[in-house]
């Protein structure tokens, strides 16, 4: 048996690809991330520990499902609104007319303009396709 026993290839990394992994302590230069709009579920990695989500956005995010109605800050079940490498806000859903409405809020105000918001309208298209509805609304306050 040949390869080191390590479970990778010899000379290369587990996978294929050849070539050797970067030393653990490279530094990954830093790349714009795109300006995409995403709705998060509130179950995403990114979002689950709570002190973690403040401690990166700067605000505090909290699902409320559980929560009685009128304490509820957020809403029901809310969704943060992602836009690039920032966690802006939350958006609402409901279906309504049978179609998806959205309305989303800010935490933090982004740059918002015209590619915000055509990101945002299709984010909101694309959620309402996933549920095999047509969007009735999408807002923002």
């Amino acid at each position: 048996m040949g390869g080191g026993g390590g479970g990778a290839p010899a000379g290369g990394r587990a996978g294929g690809g050849g070539g050797a992994a970067p030393p653990p302590d490279t530094v990954v230069p830093d790349t714009a991330v795109p300006p995409r709009v995403r709705f998060l579920a509130p179950f995403d990695p990114v979002v689950w520990d709570r002190r973690r989500f403040e401690s990166l956005w700067g605000w505090p995010y909290r699902f409320e499902a559980y929560t009685p109605a009128p304490a509820r800050k957020f809403g029901y079940y809310a969704l943060p609104l992602l836009t690039g490498d920032r966690a802006v806000g939350w958006v609402c859903c409901t279906v309504t007319g049978g179609g998806l409405a959205v309305e989303g809020r800010f935490a933090v105000r982004p740059s918002t303009g015209k590619a915000f918001r055509a990101g945002f309208d299709r984010e909101a298209e694309r959620l309402a396709a996933t549920f095999g509805l047509s969007l009735h609304s999408a807002t923002l306050t």
